[in-house]
């Protein structure tokens, strides 16, 4: 049975911490705890379980080679800017129905929802929005209850649940971005947000320009520019206005992984630096993303206030 104590409110947490504390606890865990400490205590916070869905393809079981092609990070990292968007659209849209409070506490943790898996040693399934953001300690789609719509749950959902099958390296590489400051850069952005929106109007479509492209992106930049430090990577040397840069880069990786095993991604760090490298340059020059402007974020809203009239 998992460790527990008890906290200042008198709800029994786990020892651990959200990100390393015990397995989700059954029923059964807590009618146990219950027994041996004779609690009347009814309620408890329990670490919750990823909720993974079938995904549209499945993690090839061998390292196709063709597949560390930086097209795929490409797309992963402008895909993050897009899925982005919709989180906060998303959040503006809760706000003017008035489901949640102007000034709560804003938060994150562990990615929750993941569309299909990674495979043992080669693939991760690499979430590309780099948290499950959190409104006074409840995820974002826990809000769509308001309407009893499953609809809107599950579109509240989606873009939190967005994956691509990267190679380990690629993965490894996405994790020192999120450690280096991609899981902080969604806080400040969705106070804002929550702040400024008001209720009873639609998403205000400036609003979210200014968060997206303002605070949003600009922190994701940073994030993997702090990760590159942390990598060493200003010995990649490789210039993007090179049109021959991404053969290069495809090139130099093949060579490093050449009869390599990749399930210890920090051991071939030489790529973890060329991924990061890629993923700063395109986050610095790609331009805002398609969903950013004005009349596909109110076209999104609008999306959304249909979906939460359905069932």
């Amino acid at each position: 049975m998992a460790e527990w104590k008890q906290n200042d409110w008198g709800l029994w947490v786990p020892e651990g911490s959200w990100e390393s504390g015990p397995r989700t606890t059954s029923i059964n865990d807590f009618r146990s705890l219950f027994k041996k400490l004779k609690s009347e205590k009814k309620y408890l916070l329990a670490k919750p379980g990823r909720k993974t869905v079938r995904g549209p393809e499945e993690a090839p079981k061998a390292l196709k080679w063709s597949d560390l092609e930086f097209t795929k990070l490409k797309a992963h990292v402008l895909g993050r800017a897009e899925e982005s968007v919709k989180v906060l659209v998303g959040v503006a849209f809760l706000r003017s129905l008035d489901w949640v409070p102007r000034d709560p506490e804003v938060g994150y943790r562990g990615a929750q929802y993941q569309r299909g898996r990674g495979s043992r040693g080669l693939y991760g399934a690499d979430h590309r929005f780099p948290c499950d953001p959190t409104i006074n300690s409840w995820s974002i789609p826990h809000y769509s209850n308001r309407s009893n719509s499953r609809a809107l749950a599950e579109a509240l959902k989606e873009p939190l649940r967005k994956t691509d099958l990267l190679p380990k390296p690629f993965n490894y590489a996405d994790e020192l971005f999120e450690f280096a400051g991609g899981k902080e850069a969604v806080v400040e952005p969705i106070r804002f947000v929550l702040h400024d929106q008001k209720p009873g109007v639609p998403p205000n479509a400036v609003l979210l320009r200014h968060a997206i492209l303002n605070m949003l992106l600009p922190g994701f930049e940073q994030a993997h520019r702090d990760a590159l430090a942390a990598a060493e990577a200003d010995e990649v040397g490789i210039d993007l206005l090179n049109p021959d840069a991404i053969e290069q880069m495809n090139q130099a990786s093949l060579s490093t992984l050449t009869n390599m095993d990749i399930s210890r991604p920090s051991e071939h760090m030489a790529l973890v630096r060329d991924a990061l490298w890629y993923s700063a340059q395109l986050a610095a020059t790609e331009g805002e993303p398609v969903g950013a402007s004005g009349s596909a974020i109110m076209e999104y809203a609008k999306q959304l206030e249909i979906k939460s009239k359905q069932s």
